[in-house]
């Protein structure tokens, strides 16, 4: 009975493991299903914000790779190595492909917000969820514990570990806030997370501490830790936990601006 559960909990882990990497059709469509999710749901809020302004193709483009790989990018360039995304043919390429579909052909766009919101939101909140914390845990925490570096106390620092892995889940929106990103006109400011710490950075935070203390091995003068869960697990979990904590923002549409009850909130803003 032991050795049965074991295994159905090792499938079940590999499973939830291998999501990131499934694809439409291996041949037809080799593009990732849960990054595809991800660049509609970074679109349909890029878009809202805009509203109804108009800005280049390439500041468009810029502004959303900005928003979608900026946090994994620079924890990258932080530690002396290249964006992940440069040694892909399929991840630029699916952001570039549904970009052009939101902008330029409406009617893509307005067949995603006439979804109904209760459909739409989880599954969306649920993709990105699982793209960020596969960053967290990949790009950022075991890239600092088990990658080369030209500095080799980067492997067991944990000041690398929990900004890098931060930076992974919400580097992206930190950039986006600091320079105006997502409106027309960019602009420097000090960034509102800087003032008062968003979701976005709490949940990235608690994610890479969670993930990296379920699973490193701790060696202190005084008392020791061996991991409690090997590295499969604390990534299976580790996804739990920030697409739990993703899912919170649910009960605030502000946090989903592209949905059908953006501009009753915005009615609402402006009564109040």
């Amino acid at each position: 009975m032991a050795s049965q559960q074991e295994t159905t909990a090792f499938n079940s882990t590999q499973f939830i493991l291998s999501l990131p990497s499934s694809v439409w059709h291996e041949t037809l469509l080799p593009f990732s299903i849960l990054v595809t999710l991800h660049a509609i749901y970074v679109n349909l809020k890029y878009k809202a914000c805009l509203k109804n302004a108009q800005v280049s193709w390439l500041q468009g483009f810029v502004s959303l790779m900005i928003m979608t790989v900026g946090g994994s990018s620079t924890s990258a360039i932080l530690t002396g190595n290249a964006p992940s995304w440069l040694a892909s043919n399929t991840t630029m390429t699916t952001y570039l492909w549904i970009y052009s579909m939101m902008f330029y052909f409406p009617n893509f766009h307005q067949y995603f917000t006439s979804i109904p919101s209760f459909i739409l939101d989880p599954i969306l909140l649920t993709a990105d969820g699982f793209i960020r914390a596969n960053a967290i845990c990949s790009s950022g925490v075991d890239h600092i514990r088990f990658g080369k570096h030209y500095n080799p106390s980067l492997n067991t620092s944990w000041v690398a570990i929990l900004i890098c892995g931060t930076l992974c889940g919400c580097g992206g929106g930190l950039w986006e806030s600091t320079f105006q990103l997502a409106s027309p006109k960019w602009t420097f400011c000090t960034p509102p997370a800087f003032l008062n710490p968003t979701h976005d950075m709490k949940m990235s935070f608690i994610t890479t501490l969670f993930y990296a203390l379920t699973t490193s091995d701790i060696q202190l003068p005084i008392i020791s830790f061996t991991p409690l869960l090997d590295i499969d697990q604390g990534r299976a979990l580790a996804t739990f936990v920030f697409i739990g904590l993703n899912l919170i923002k649910l009960k605030d549409p502000t946090h989903i601006r592209y949905s059908q009850d953006t501009k009753n909130i915005e009615n609402k803003d402006k009564v109040q």
